[in-house]
């Protein structure tokens, strides 16, 4: 509720201030639940079908437009691959894509262009929209250009970044430990 979010930041009510926090916090919190949500349904469809392909799309006609868009980044970095989730609505499909470093979603998707009711976005993170029976034939189109135009190393996890990162976690705490003795 953005009048809410204003309003609180014009009013020096103490008591506006508190109900129109817990008000917010109350919104934060079913935003929360319905994105986890989301994000289970997407886990538990994607389980079903696997992540085998160059691209994950995912789609149900019930979740709602405004927490695609979350879920996908958060696929994406879990499956090193660019992620597209749809939501649904008489037969049109809106999706959020989000991708991963060294692969241009934007120009994957553009390569579909001819299955597509509209889209727009950079090499990042994209939205597009699509009629429900070209679902199929868009999956594949994307696919078949990042198979076409991208080595496989890049949908690879970096072991060397991740080896680096617990090293630094190591050293951390091995100073803290060193510290207290």
């Amino acid at each position: 509720d953005a009048g809410s979010a204003l309003q609180l930041f014009l009013t020096d009510d103490l008591k506006e201030i508190y109900d129109l926090s817990v008000k917010l916090n109350e919104y934060n919190l079913e935003r929360q639940a319905e994105c986890d949500k989301l994000y289970k349904e997407a886990k538990q469809q994607l389980a079903k079908q696997g992540a085998t392909k160059k691209v994950i799309m995912l789609y149900n006609e019930e979740w709602k437009t405004g927490f695609v868009g979350i879920v996908a980044a958060r696929l994406a970095e879990e499956y090193t691959r660019p992620v597209i989730i749809f939501a649904g609505l008489d037969g049109i499909l809106k999706g959020s894509a989000r991708s991963i470093d060294g692969i241009n979603i934007f120009e994957a998707i553009s390569s579909a262009k001819d299955v597509l009711v509209e889209f727009g976005g950079h090499s990042q993170a994209a939205g597009v929209a699509i009629q429900k029976e070209n679902f199929d034939k868009f999956y594949s189109l994307v696919d078949d250009y990042l198979s076409a135009n991208y080595d496989k190393e890049v949908f690879i996890v970096k072991i060397d970044l991740l080896l680096n990162h617990f090293i630094d976690m190591a050293v951390q705490g091995y100073g803290w430990v060193g510290r207290a003795a």
